[in-house]
């Protein structure tokens, strides 16, 4: 089971309070360097002392660290295809299980070998580097699984079919992503909001509020000028006294992030 709490964490000007159990994550934001310290603070590579899994603080819990694993699609992890010398090379070095016959599977299915490099020494292009990463990715087992920069240039297709496989697999997936048509496909987005918050969403349930900004509002996600789009926690009263002052409008996660992706593209 799993349990990892914020108590009081500060990030930069975050300052984060919050409890995440089993499910699969988008982690999301408009300052990407901060998606990517609240992961490593996750994982436990980042020093804290007021992150906790199951009770217990993360950084340097050598429990914890059996039972996660983070990979970094722009780092290299293997540099070879031969699925035997990968599985001996991590049961020795880290002491974890690779499933061979997988690792097989997404190798035909990405067709990396095209991506091969043969010239003093075996290794891939910049991008059959990332589709090795899924490939060995794939091949490996653990509780809880964090992934960052896993957006690269790829036939659509196959990156859906790749996003869709891994979370599918792990029972834990924390995920920086930053196109909402692979965020939908988690069960929650973590957003580190504009507003130096986090709000955990439910994609297919929760909707947003959209609006002219105003300090009554509560959480907030992001600014566009004097707008503000809102996780929309409004009762039904509530709602009516935001419309004796302004207009507003009530949208779904997927419409927010369609127009907050167009803006990011000005």
């Amino acid at each position: 089971m799993l349990k990892i709490e914020f108590k009081n964490q500060e990030i930069f000007k975050y300052n984060i309070n919050v409890e995440l159990n089993e499910s699969t994550y988008g982690v999301y934001s408009n300052y990407k360097w901060i998606v990517r310290d609240f992961l490593l603070t996750c994982a436990g590579i980042l020093y804290s002392d007021k992150c906790y899994y199951n009770e217990e603080r993360i950084y340097d819990n050598v429990n914890y660290f059996k039972k996660r694993i983070l990979i970094d699609f722009n780092k290299d992890y293997i540099n070879t295809l031969d699925s035997n010398n990968i599985k001996q090379n991590i049961k020795r070095k880290f002491n974890l299980d690779f499933d061979e016959s997988i690792f097989k599977e997404a190798v035909k299915e990405t067709n990396v070998r095209n991506e091969v490099l043969v010239k003093d020494g075996y290794s891939f292009t910049d991008y059959g580097k990332k589709l090795s990463n899924y490939c060995f990715l794939m091949g490996l087992s653990t509780e809880t699984l964090f992934v960052l920069n896993s957006n690269f240039k790829c036939e659509e297709k196959l990156y859906e079919q790749m996003f869709t496989n891994i979370i599918n697999k792990f029972h834990n997936v924390f995920i920086e992503n930053y196109d909402y048509k692979f965020l939908m496909k988690c069960k929650k987005i973590i957003v580190l909001t504009d507003f130096y918050d986090l709000v955990v969403i439910d994609p297919k349930n929760d909707t947003i509020l959209k609006t002219d900004d105003n300090i009554k509002l509560q959480n907030k996600l992001f600014r566009y000028g004097n707008l503000v789009y809102t996780l929309n926690t409004y009762s039904k009263e509530e709602l009516k006294q935001i419309k004796k002052s302004q207009k507003y409008e009530i949208i779904s996660f997927e419409e927010m992030m369609t127009q907050i992706e167009s803006i990011n593209k000005i």
